[in-house]
This record gives structure tokens, sequence and C-alpha cells, in this order.
């Protein structure tokens, strides 16, 4: 059985709905409240193969259309998310060269 503490974003994530947890379906959503990182990663390119390992991405998968059904402003987070990638994909890729802040005096 998984438990919210198995989440590996479980210490630092604060968002209201947590589908790991079994009291998520009497738990409160409110407009501007975090959405779980799992949750919005779930439309998104390359999602399963980055989290093909994490059983806790699995459960939030299985669980996303009830939560969808029972909480419309994640849904609508969800597919906002799902237009976007991850924010370290392109992370050692066509990286700019560092920019000399201290100046050249070419000698």
């Amino acid at each position: 059985m998984i438990r919210p503490e198995d989440c590996l974003k479980f210490q630092t994530c604060s968002a209201a709905i947590c589908p790991v947890d079994d009291c998520w379906p009497s738990s409160v959503h409110l407009p501007g409240e975090r959405v779980c990182a799992y949750l919005l990663a779930s439309g998104k390119e390359g999602a399963s193969e980055r989290y093909k390992d994490v059983p806790v991405y699995q459960l939030c998968l299985d669980r996303l259309p009830a939560v969808c059904e029972k909480h419309p402003i994640i849904a609508r987070a969800v597919v906002k998310a799902a237009k976007v990638g991850f924010k370290d994909a392109n992370l050692g890729r066509n990286r700019l060269p560092k920019r000399n802040t201290m100046g050249s005096t070419g000698g």
C-alpha cells in the first residue's frame, strides 16, 4: 500500500489534494491552491518514461480521472500543464556559454 509519505515530493508539497492519500475524495480544492506535481506531469510528453519507476506516479495516473471529475479546477490545470514541457527538459542542451561579467582587459 502506497502512502503519501512514500511520495518523493511529500516533504515539500503543498497541494491541497493528494491523490495518494485515500482521504482525497473528502478534501477540498480552492482556486489558486497548488496542484500535485504528478497530476500536472501526467499529460506532458515523456512523463511516462520519466516516472516509469515511480509507483506514486502510477497511482496518481490511476486516480487522475476521478480527481479531475471531482475537481474541475485541477482538471483545467492538468490540461494547461500538458501544453508545456518539463522545466528541466533542456538543461545541458543548447546552453549559451556564461558571459564574462568582469570585463576583458585584453591582456
